[in-house]
């Protein structure tokens, strides 16, 4: 007999590269074929698809003496099947039969129904409706599980793709700051947290290089980041060597957006140390970031520090700056009006 027979598939062992669909029973996989090519590779290959977990229909199982044709094929094995593999043959593309087969799984192809899947078994003209579909070719009948691994996948909708893992930690910022990529926002956050880890405001070039190892990150695009940061005022640098980079630091505009961005109880922070600036007046750097500290054991010299600069900017306070290797080696010389005003009205700093 002519025709285009079913076939159902099931999986092969199990690989952690595949990426595996959930499905609740096997597929139905219709085989179309000629009556020519049953027993030199139709019958084997559908048993090798069952034998890989797919309900390959043919009629030499399915159907019995007096059984209808169309009703067979067409209502119970084209009409169920999940897939529908055309063996192209030099025999199968003169039947009649076949084409009546093709054409109901072109329709069921086209309205999302079935996958059509060609099978090409000898050196023969395509039928013009498959030449736009990718077709799998066995030139070897005896050996083929190269092939049937792929008809296998495409039945199941397996893919060998790898699965997607994570991406690098240096695009996965803790917070978007405006205008930068999110490398540039992880090295800008990881620097000021490095910055607050140590509390120093200058990180040598030996401890910088912990940043780029955190962040999965080259030390060209780390540099280059540094780079960048620095000429949208977020950083500042100390280079050597015709540019290589010595030392860096949060400039006070890039660690204010930091720490209003990561800090939630920041703006009590500055509240304390404002009052303190202003309650005892003219208190050298040190002692005032020890009382600070007493009071909120997170104001760090390097936050307090910070804070004053920031009042700086402002033009609320002035300080006279001393050499020393802490960051509070300042004394307070004159306290604004202005900074009294707000402490009143209790604003939020900016």
């Amino acid at each position: 007999m002519e025709d285009f027979v079913s076939t159902n598939y099931f999986l092969k062992p199990f690989s952690p590269s595949v990426q595996y669909p959930v499905m609740s029973e096997a597929p139905k996989v219709f085989v179309s074929h000629a009556s020519e090519d049953k027993e030199r590779f139709v019958l084997r290959f559908a048993e090798k698809l069952r034998a890989n977990g797919i309900d390959a229909w043919l009629d030499k199982w399915e159907m019995k003496p007096g059984d209808s044709l169309v009703d067979k094929i067409f209502e119970e094995g084209i009409k169920n099947a999940k897939a529908i593999i055309v063996i192209v043959s030099k025999h199968s593309v003169e039947k009649p039969w076949v084409r009546e087969e093709l054409n109901a799984a072109m329709v069921r192809k086209i309205n999302g129904l079935s996958r059509l899947i060609p099978v090409i078994i000898d050196q023969c003209e395509i039928p013009e409706c498959l030449r736009a579909t990718v077709w799998e070719r066995i030139s070897d009948l005896e050996k083929y599980d190269d092939s049937l691994s792929r008809v296998v996948q495409a039945i199941f909708g397996i893919s060998e793709r790898p699965a997607l893992g994570q991406a690098p930690k240096y695009t996965r910022a803790v917070f978007a700051v405006s205008g930068l990529k999110a490398a540039d926002s992880s090295v800008f956050i990881a620097l000021c947290e490095l910055c607050v880890k140590k509390d120093t405001d200058w990180i040598d070039n030996h401890q910088l290089l912990e940043i780029p190892r955190s962040l999965e990150l080259s030390e060209e695009l780390f540099c280059e980041s540094l780079e960048i940061l620095k000429s949208q005022a977020f950083v500042d640098l100390k280079q050597i060597n015709g540019g290589d980079i010595d030392m860096a630091r949060p400039t006070t505009y890039g660690f204010e957006r930091f720490m209003l961005a990561t800090r939630e109880k920041y703006g009590a922070m500055f509240e304390l140390v404002a009052s303190l600036v202003v309650n005892e007046k003219k208190l050298a750097g040190n002692e005032l970031s020890s009382v600070a500290r007493s009071k909120n054991p997170s104001l760090t010299e390097l936050i307090v520090n910070h804070i004053i600069r920031v009042l700086e900017r402002k033009g609320w306070i002035k300080t006279a700056r001393h050499n020393g290797f802490t960051p509070c080696s300042f004394t307070i010389t004159d306290v604004g009006p202005q900074l009294t005003r707000w402490l009143r009205e209790c604003g939020e700093p900016r």
